[in-house]
């Protein structure tokens, strides 16, 4: 089978299985299989509750994805859309296709069915860039509060369009804290404080963090001033419906008809 006739049996398994309702063979048309992540990193993600994947965006894509972040980053400092100490891109999904293979990359797909253990559904895609002097968070969540017997409700990842480095406001996580429940210790939400057993992520320009949104994390400041963009993707289950706000809810134009169940 050519190439071109095995990309079009992909998208009309895709078709299939958006009207048969399967999601698992919606992921299957995506190349997600039992085999996409190994043993090794679903036992990360069980234990410590990320992954850092180095060298997944290649030059050209890693290029593509800097100068879309440029672009849409000048027209909201044209339209006087908020930016503060960092600046903020949002609903990637609608403004680009330069974005699109991300939320469609196997192991994050595979991550978050892993996670989840439900069909899910995108909440969305945004940039961000903490400037000079600014960026740093308490650390956090980003879900509520998880009783012991409920299941996940998100899970995020970080798309690297610089160097993460200590000095320009790499992220900070807590190993192993995704597990805990209840209400978030008053202690981890001050910025200043280092919170036990914490880590700064530090990875080359296209690499990927995937993470269990129930992960304590936070960024640092950046006393560098080197620019550290990065795109969010993140994932939560369909009866969720749009947590991350309204427009999320609504599938993009012109995104790829594999994607589309991804916001339906």
């Amino acid at each position: 089978m050519t190439v071109r006739r095995r990309a079009q049996a992909q998208v009309e398994l895709m078709i299939v299985s958006m009207k048969t309702g399967s999601f698992e063979e919606a992921l299957a048309a995506l190349g997600v299989t039992c085999d996409t992540l190994t043993d090794e990193e679903r036992t990360r993600l069980d234990e410590l509750g990320f992954l850092i994947l180095p060298g997944v965006v290649d030059s050209p894509w890693l290029e593509q994805m800097r100068s879309a972040f440029e672009q849409l980053a000048t027209q909201d400092r044209q339209e006087g859309r908020r930016q503060g100490g960092t600046r903020h891109v949002e609903a990637l999904q609608y403004r680009s296709r330069d974005f699109d293979r991300i939320m469609i990359y196997p192991k994050l797909l595979a991550a978050a069915y892993h996670i989840l253990q439900a069909p899910f559904r995108c909440n969305g895609l945004d940039g961000r860039d903490p400037l000079g002097g600014h960026g740093l968070q308490g650390l956090h969540s980003d879900s509520w509060a998880r009783s012991p017997d409920q299941p996940f409700h998100i899970i995020n990842s970080l798309w690297l369009l610089d160097n993460f480095i200590s000095e320009n406001g790499a992220t900070r996580i807590v190993p192993g804290s995704h597990t805990c429940t209840g209400r978030l210790p008053r202690a981890a939400a001050d910025p200043n404080q280092a919170y036990p057993g914490e880590v700064i992520v530090t990875a080359p320009a296209g690499s990927a963090l995937i993470f269990n949104g129930h992960l304590l994390h936070g960024g640092t400041r950046n006393q560098s001033g080197l620019s550290r963009r990065v795109v969010r993707c993140g994932f939560e289950p369909r009866e969720a419906r749009g947590s991350f706000g309204a427009e999320s809810s609504s599938v993009p134009d012109g995104i790829p008809t594999a994607a589309r169940f991804l916001f339906e």
